[in-house]
Parts: C-alpha cells; structure tokens; sequence
C-alpha cells in the first residue's frame, strides 16, 4: 500500500511541475519523519474539553404573579467537561427543539464532508 501511496503523491506533486527528484525527496522526508509531523500537529492544534456527563431536569413554571395558570416546561442543562468545569444553562422546549434540529444538520454535514474526504485519506502513510 505504500508504495500506491508513494507513486500517488508523486504523480500530484509532478502534475505540480515539481521535478521528479524534488517530489522523491519530499515523499522520503515525510515517510521518515511521518509520525513526528502527527505527533507536532496535534500538539499546535487548540482543544477544546470535551463532555464528559450531562444532567437534567424539566422544570414547569404553574404560575406567577401576574397569571395564575401558566404550566410553562423549561430544560435546564448541566454539562460535565473534560477539563473539571461545569457549565449549566437553560432552554425552552422550542429552543431545545431547534438545537436538536440543527445538531442533525451539523452531523449531516459532517458525514457528508467525511464521505467526500474518505478518498483522500488513502493517499497517507500511515
């Protein structure tokens, strides 16, 4: 396999006019150095904590003081994260429908971009 992947990234590299000994050059440097380069990459690349529990609640508001029946739900949210913190918020039912609605959009999108990337992943040493 790695040799497809050798004489794939040469071919781009050529269709770049870049020489063939130049192109040689960089494919050996990055196939010597390759878990170096990943292992520096994910060192500069900023993360962000990840969740690491979720607990809530539905609370109802029956009244206040200006109605006397109001039997209003609101979601209130505590996220655990990765990095010790808690962050708590709260929504309506319509604000937790339209996050439902657009997490789906965003995970759509995100398979739609790993399925059009996932031919390009082969091209990589490993």
């Amino acid at each position: 396999k790695v040799n497809s992947n050798c004489e794939v990234f040469l071919r781009d590299l050529t269709n770049l006019n870049i020489p063939k000994e130049t192109a040689a050059a960089i494919w050996k440097a990055i196939e010597e150095n390759w878990s170096r380069l990943i292992k520096a990459s994910n060192e500069s690349i900023p993360h962000l904590p990840t969740i690491s529990g979720v607990r809530w609640r539905i609370d109802v508001t029956v009244s206040t003081a200006a109605l006397s029946r109001v039997l209003r739900p609101s979601i209130l949210t505590r996220l655990e994260l990765s990095d010790g913190r808690f962050e708590t918020f709260e929504m309506s039912a319509e604000q937790l429908q339209h996050l439902r609605y657009e997490a789906a959009r965003a995970l759509e999108s995100l398979a739609r971009a790993e399925a059009a990337l996932a031919p390009l992943h082969h091209r990589l040493p490993r």
